[in-house]
């Protein structure tokens, strides 16, 4: 019997032990100040992560008529933009209600993803490579967009661009996007013109005060950089055949690893100057705000269930994000 109450003891105390541990993981969370949610897709499911919670609901269900893995969510938090791929027909940007119901069809192309809105929520860009008839390797991807009550599309820049999420400035005058030759230009919506602000790097995000610019980028050398651009422009053919020999294709190996491999990198727009945040890491998609500018959350891919992290971007410090794994698409006020 004495024997029994100690072993009682003993388990309640290791049980009390760890809900103490628990509360002070809950306390030291870098994550206790932060307000907002991000919206998560895996497996054609759309989840909004709560913060600093970090509880999770489903808001959209897989819909069995559409396959679909990039959307967006309207500045209102109403709507629901989808890149949708119908079963039968072609591509469409299709607007949904937040119930997940189906409103209607906003535009019927072929090839789309990666849609947009702007800051007030009237336009939306997004990436279309309609034209594929040059057996290019990797797609030329162009930059347009659409307005939400009009419905009318227009091309904004001319040079292909690499299939990452258009970022808009705060203003909802430019939008900035990465080129297929992996630099990064700010983009005139309006008049068209652009200029290249970022020499090599991807997957630009816009911080809600429109100061920084989160982006990914690894050291390259002149040699790398050369490669990467006849890369880009390979034929499908010229791929094939660049594989069948071992030192062209040991050089493409590299440079399909340096793209996914990555340090975050936080740009000031006022001084044009770059500070290195992490050490390279497995990212492939883009990184986004918190609602307040003081967090990103991103994507380690290192493992196959695609880690969700946070990281302050004072202190460095990081931290799961344990609730869902899957891709991040938003991160919401």
């Amino acid at each position: 019997m004495h024997i029994n109450i100690e072993i009682k003891w003993l388990y309640y105390s290791i049980i009390l032990s760890f809900m103490l541990v628990c509360s002070c993981m809950a306390n030291d969370s870098i994550l206790k100040n932060t307000n907002g949610h991000a919206e998560v897709v895996l497996d054609s499911t759309v989840y909004r992560i709560n913060f600093p919670a970090l509880n999770s609901a489903i808001i959209l269900n897989k819909n069995i008529k559409y396959i679909f893995d990039s959307f967006d969510i309207s500045p209102s938090s109403k709507d629901i933009l989808i890149a949708a791929n119908p079963l039968s027909g072609d591509e469409a940007l299709i607007l949904l209600s937040s119930d997940g119901l189906y409103l209607r069809s906003l535009i019927s192309k072929k090839f789309i993803r990666n849609p947009a809105y702007s800051p007030e929520g009237k336009l939306i860009a997004f990436l279309s490579s309609e034209d594929r008839s040059d057996d290019s390797y990797i797609p030329n991807w162009y930059v347009y967009t659409i307005g939400v009550n009009d419905g009318v599309a227009k091309k904004v820049f001319s040079i292909p661009v690499s299939p990452y999420t258009p970022s808009w400035d705060p203003s909802g005058k430019q939008i900035f996007v990465t080129s297929k030759d992996r630099s990064i230009y700010s983009v005139d919506i309006i008049s068209g013109n652009y200029s290249k602000i970022i020499e090599y790097g991807l997957a630009p995000t816009v911080s809600n005060s429109g100061s920084y610019i989160a982006y990914l980028s690894s050291t390259v050398n002149d040699d790398q950089k050369k490669l990467l651009k006849e890369y880009v422009n390979m034929t499908s053919d010229e791929y094939v055949l660049a594989m069948k020999d071992k030192i062209k294709s040991k050089k493409i190996s590299e440079i399909e690893e340096l793209q996914n491999n990555n340090s975050i990198i936080i740009y000031d727009r006022k001084i044009k100057k770059s500070t290195i945040l992490t050490e390279r890491l497995s990212l492939e998609d883009r990184v986004l705000w918190s609602p307040d500018d003081n967090y990103l959350i991103y994507n380690d891919e290192k493992r196959l269930n695609r880690d969700i992290y946070v990281i302050d971007i004072e202190t460095g410090k990081t931290e799961l994000v344990s609730t869902i794994n899957g891709k991040i698409m938003t991160w919401d006020k």
